[in-house]
């Protein structure tokens, strides 16, 4: 099998871009810079193509033959200092490749949304592919990556054969990159940033571990139905609960407060505006603080009976991901 890949340089993509070539799978990768590359499997099997996706002529070439596109790439990010940034790439950019392979006869599309261009849900509630987008949407990743689910769903009733995969709050070693939220947020944690449960803590959170992820992603280009998608998820944990572990594991004290969602985006917004001011990418912004203030519960079981999708058990993968980040340098 020979796949395109992009997004191989991101968290989860350089993640996937492994396992597919130690599995002997040719991979084709589009990037904009190619020393951002690193992979630890075997090179014989992959070809870089330098471009990018606002430019579809830098990749037009590469999709004749392939048996499959898997479409990764995304801005994910807390601010752009372009603000259209946002719809360029994960709305207009993402319809032109998936048109563009499906006019090449491409057979396979993987397109990777996000949880959060579903729900939120509700206290106690449990969504799957079908939920409705509620508010908030007044996140740029958020608000585009909506837009783009609805232009994809249009073009799988068109008769593109693309499958949509809903990753969920997705945590396990890897690249420290902003997709890297779990990551991040321990280690913020462990810095003393978090003084506070942001919320009240109660909120259940869809944690996904990578490689599970990973392996759904391998699955639903075996055996995943053009025309469906799938939840690639994991166990849906509390904030308070995730501190727990993290804290117990690490010898520190979980949190002492409760954080209102008011003083969270209060907080948030003065940390947006400092960062500003020293000409740093934002870390945090309100609208991205609100987003997780919500419940992001998500049940996996489409993907468990079409793929064969199985879920690591939480304590497992936060332990091996808490062990990574205190012996690690993080890249």
């Amino acid at each position: 099998m020979r796949v395109f890949l992009t997004g191989a340089t991101g968290y989860l993509g350089s993640a996937l871009l492994e396992a597919l070539l130690r599995q002997g799978t040719d991979v084709t990768v589009l990037v904009r810079d190619p020393a951002r590359l690193r992979s630890a499997g075997p090179t014989d099997r992959l070809w870089v193509v330098r471009g990018d996706l606002l430019q579809p002529e830098s990749y037009e070439v590469a999709l004749r033959g392939v048996d499959a596109v898997v479409h990764m790439a995304a801005l994910v990010r807390v601010w752009s200092p372009d603000p259209r940034a946002f719809r360029r790439v994960n709305v207009e950019a993402t319809e032109g490749l998936i048109r563009r392979a499906a006019e090449a006869g491409v057979p396979r599309i993987l397109y990777t949304s996000t949880f959060f261009a579903l729900g939120p849900g509700r206290p106690g509630q449990v969504l799957d592919e079908t939920a409705p987008t509620r508010p908030p949407l007044r996140n740029p990743y958020r608000r585009t990556k909506v837009e783009a689910l609805r232009h994809v769903r249009r073009l799988q009733s068109e008769g593109a054969p693309v499958i949509i995969l809903f990753p969920g709050i997705v945590y396990g070693p890897g690249r420290m990159t902003e997709g890297n939220f779990v990551a991040g947020l321990i280690r913020d944690f462990l810095a003393g940033r978090l003084p506070g449960y942001i919320g009240n803590g109660h909120q259940r959170w869809c944690f996904a571990w990578i490689y599970d992820v990973v392996g759904g992603f391998l699955q639903a280009l075996e055996r995943g139905t053009p025309g469906r998608a799938y939840i690639l998820g994991g166990e849906n944990r509390t904030v308070r609960e995730f501190f727990h572990y993290v804290a117990a594991w690490t010898g520190r004290r979980p949190p002492r407060w409760s954080i209102p969602g008011p003083v969270v985006r209060s907080v948030a917004g003065l940390q947006f505006a400092l960062d500003r001011l020293r000409g740093r990418a934002p870390r945090m912004s309100p609208s991205a603080a609100r987003l997780m203030l919500y419940d992001w519960a998500f049940t996996s079981e489409w993907a468990r009976r079409e793929l064969g999708y199985t879920v690591t058990p939480f304590e497992t993968g936060l332990r091996q991901t808490v062990e990574w980040l205190l012996g690690s340098t993080c890249e």
